[in-house]
């Protein structure tokens, strides 16, 4: 029986119709521009159906025929300059010139996967198992993330996430994109939908590093070639003349922050370079500090030097502005609680004074039960004796 090409977990039954996932061929579509269903790669590996496309690289689901597990992989395809040979399976550039570029390019889509695949023992990015060449073209082979994407979560909310809850989901990634960056490398391409979200909702992994790049070191060089994505990349990625760094995915990264926070989408950098309208979180109802947002909003900042420059420097920035709201927040609760305890103090003494006071009129009234009856005989005749001398 043939393996389910949309979920690879298992044989489809008879009538064609996955037992896990529901799905049969015909519910899955397609185009020349992918490899066909079920093909064998570095006979190893059964490609299944598309589960990403870029400007840069075709992203399959796949089965491992040696380990028996699911797997994805990447196949360089830069759309504007190849297309499928008549196999339907080899990559031809459409032109002498995109020829030139096709093979400059590959050879660094490879270099940057096995730089990437230095990082295989960190949390918070995918990662790489194997990298190999066919069909005139690269391929990576990459965990299989069983989840859904950062964007697709997010359209699915009915209200924003806390900022610290963000913070805490993202630290591990982050951590590793500050070591990454400390190599020289700049992902250039941080926004909702290169972010996997674990189904448990526990655990995010960055993907798609088919924009890294080695950022240079020498200033005013033309650096790094143009790539970016409206409202989450910052102006220096839209010149090529421009020196791009670690800075740049700050930008990126507190452009998400803020999507996540807000649901709503940053205006975009040049739009925000002739005029700046972003709003601040907070006026879009954000669960954010003030020390927070600012950091957020200086990490937004249009300009390079403005902005805060390592992402290392902005966790530490952020703890520090999470554990001064803590402790605003706790001094703040320290206060409240002694003002009720005042006023439970204040109450008790009053209960008590009310207290006595019910006892005292308790008191008199039973008192005045037990007196006997005043005689009014002799005071009424000396009243009328003093009325008539007067």
């Amino acid at each position: 029986m043939a393996v389910c090409i949309n979920c690879m977990t298992s044989s489809q039954a008879p009538d064609g119709v996955c037992p896990v996932c529901k799905k049969s061929d015909a519910d899955i579509r397609t185009s020349r521009r992918y490899l066909p269903w079920r093909h064998i790669l570095n006979e190893r590996y059964m490609v299944g159906k598309s589960i990403g496309k870029g400007g840069f690289a075709n992203t399959y689901i796949a089965y491992d025929g040696i380990l028996r597990t699911r797997v994805a992989i990447k196949e360089f395809f830069p759309k504007d300059d190849v297309e499928r040979d008549y196999d339907g399976v080899s990559v031809i550039p459409v032109s002498d010139e995109s020829a030139v570029y096709f093979q400059e390019q590959t050879e660094k889509f490879v270099d940057e996967a096995s730089r990437l695949a230095r990082y295989r023992s960190e949390t918070g990015i995918v990662t790489v198992h194997d990298i190999f060449n066919e069909n005139n073209t690269s391929y990576i082979v990459m965990d299989y993330i069983d989840g859904m994407t950062l964007q697709t979560h997010l359209k699915s909310l009915n209200k924003p996430m806390s900022f610290e809850y963000v913070i805490n989901l993202m630290r591990p990634m982050l951590n590793t994109l500050s070591r990454m960056h400390e190599s020289g490398m700049v992902h250039r391409d941080i926004s909702p939908d290169n972010i996997m979200l674990s189904n448990n909702l526990r655990r995010i992994y960055l993907i798609d590093f088919g924009s890294a790049r080695e950022a240079s070191p020498v200033e005013g060089r033309k650096t790094l070639s143009v790539s970016y994505k409206d409202s989450y990349s910052p102006p220096e990625q839209y010149d090529q003349e421009v020196k791009q760094g670690p800075w740049s995915d700050v930008y990126a990264i507190c452009a998400t922050i803020y999507r996540c926070i807000t649901l709503k989408m940053p205006q975009g950098s040049v739009v925000r370079a002739i005029e700046d309208e972003l709003k601040k979180p907070s006026e879009l109802g954000a669960d954010i500090s003030p020390s927070q947002e600012a950091i957020l909003m200086q990490g937004l900042a249009i300009k390079p030097q403005d902005r805060i420059q390592s992402v290392k420097e902005l966790l530490k920035l952020f703890r520090q502005a999470t554990s001064k709201s803590q402790g605003e927040n706790q001094a703040e609760t320290d206060m409240e609680s002694k003002e009720d305890k005042k006023v439970q103090n204040i109450k008790a003494e009053y209960e008590e004074d009310l207290s006595v006071t019910a006892d005292s009129m308790n008191f008199v009234k039973m008192t005045s039960k037990k007196l006997p009856p005043v005689d009014k005989s002799g005071y009424e005749e000396d009243l009328s004796v003093t009325v008539g001398l007067l």
